[in-house]
């Protein structure tokens, strides 16, 4: 990472030099016009890249220096103008500032509905902070590989904006305001916070292709999920007392059944002495997941799969195989799982309103495999048999809102990991679905979410409930 040649540097290299990048930016003119500095480097960086190859870093230096003395004369010059306009425009209304923040939501999201592996490459990207190098390393894929993932998802991210917002001028024009708001030192949570570097470099993609105000690209990337069927991409939910329902545009993305395939998968789990395992469960991410067991020879086999990346893993006991990574070919290899003893999650589940433990909690966390532990009387539930990873764990109990989070597990046997959980106390909903002309339909899938929380962790499948035929 670091060298450029005449070609443009991806996102990824740029924002491993953001910091540094800041750093010089608010020395040579203060913090207020820092991140103009950095955007405005930025884009010469993928515009007018040099024709020599050399490191990264002194290049865009010497280009912030060079923005940082135009821009020190332009405010000279601006602040001499400035005195003969009339005061500033009033600041945005209350219905522009919900807009933008459900817009925040939405892209997160956007993130936890990715497919995978882009939505784990996503995540150990902006939320763990690994460079795609680390990534690339610690999956052994090539680096390229990753950040063609990155480019992959976050094209999927836009091109599902532009579908559900309908003209991609609409949603960058909220997306806008957001460099200005880092630059004025907004202090956030970690989750806003992964939503703002998402957004940075989402916005930063539509700037740089001249998106900024304008209409949508001519050859705008595929979505994250194709649209279902016009009845269940335009119903109206009704609810008792007030609620409104959210119009067709805003509805989410649901990625559809993976079509039957004609690919078959064959495998066999061992264990660490290389004998065969019986009765292991073993789990493809296909969607929906695919889950079988082990034969007497620990032999299991996938049927109907198609051409595309595929994650497998394996439990047995308290032992653990995978992740193992593969791309689908036509004539696709057998595959061997190792198990090895898994790692344990204690989670510690509590009350918000007092603190107090929450006894008869289910747990589940939930891979192409799902693991389920039940809080004891000091609310303590315990995982085992776990594998490295990072994965939604999601917490229900009677009379409690649910709750789910992102957790990460090191796999390691030797000493248990430990996250907590908070519930609220919650009350059940009821509803309808019906279509624009009043009709009842059945089989819609509704789901639940905090719309407080930038980063909803929600599988539609496994939360959701489905109409009746009234």
């Amino acid at each position: 990472m670091g060298e450029m040649a005449g070609s443009a540097p991806l996102n990824d290299d740029l924002l491993a030099h953001r910091e540094w990048l800041t750093r010089l930016a608010a020395a040579l003119v203060g913090d207020a016009g820092a991140e103009d500095v950095v955007q405005d480097t930025y884009e010469v960086a993928l515009a007018k890249p040099p024709a020599k190859p050399g490191p990264l870093r002194p290049w865009l230096g010497g280009v912030a220096r060079n923005l940082a003395r135009m821009a020190t004369r332009g405010r000279r010059r601006r602040e001499r103008r400035e005195q003969a306009l009339p005061e500033a425009a009033e600041p945005p209304s209350p219905e522009e500032v919900v807009a933008r923040a459900e817009l925040y939501q939405r892209i997160g999201a956007l993130v936890l509905e990715l497919p995978e592996p882009l939505r784990s490459t996503v995540l150990l990207r902006y939320v763990e902070g690994m460079s795609a190098a680390d990534i690339a390393r610690s999956q052994g894929i090539p680096g390229g590989t990753v950040r063609a993932r990155l480019k992959d998802a976050l094209d999927r991210i836009r091109a599902t904006l532009d579908l559900e917002r309908r003209e991609r001028s609409t949603w960058v024009r909220l997306l806008v305001p957001l460099p200005a708001a880092l630059a004025g030192g907004l202090l956030v949570k970690t989750k806003i916070a992964i939503v703002i570097v998402l957004i940075a470099v989402i916005v930063t993609g539509t700037r740089l292709a001249g998106l900024w105000g304008g209409g949508s690209s001519s050859e705008a990337p595929q979505p994250a999920a194709a649209p279902r069927s016009p009845a269940a991409t335009t119903p109206v939910a009704t609810a008792p007392a007030s609620a409104s329902a959210a119009s067709p545009r805003e509805q989410p993305v649901i990625h559809d059944d993976d079509p039957r395939g004609t690919l078959r998968l064959e495998g066999q789990v061992i264990d660490e002495r290389d004998a065969p395992v019986a009765g292991a469960t073993v789990a493809i991410d296909s969607n929906p997941p695919m889950i079988v067991e082990t034969e007497a020879d620990g032999a299991f086999v996938f049927e109907g799969l198609i051409r595309r990346d595929y994650r497998l893993e394996a439990t047995a006991d308290e032992r653990y195989a995978g992740p193992a990574r593969l791309r689908l070919g036509d004539k696709p290899e057998p595959v061997t799982l190792r198990l090895r003893k898994g790692g344990t999650l204690e989670v510690a589940v509590t009350e918000r309103a007092t603190g107090a433990p929450v006894a008869g909690a289910e747990v589940e966390l939930r891979s192409a495999l799902t693991w389920k532990a039940t809080t004891d009387a000091q609310g303590i539930a315990r995982v085992r048999g776990v594998g490295a990873g990072w994965a939604p764990l999601a917490v229900r109990a009677p009379g409690f809102a649910p709750n789910a989070v992102m957790v990460s597990t090191s796999g390691a046997p030797e000493s248990a990991e430990r996250v907590a959980v908070v519930l609220a106390r919650g009350a059940a909903i009821s509803g309808r679905v019906i279509d624009e002309a009043g009709k009842p339909i059945a089989g819609a899938r509704v789901v639940a979410t905090n719309a407080s929380e930038p980063l909803p962790v929600v599988d539609p499948r496994r939360d959701g409930v489905v109409t009746g035929s009234d």
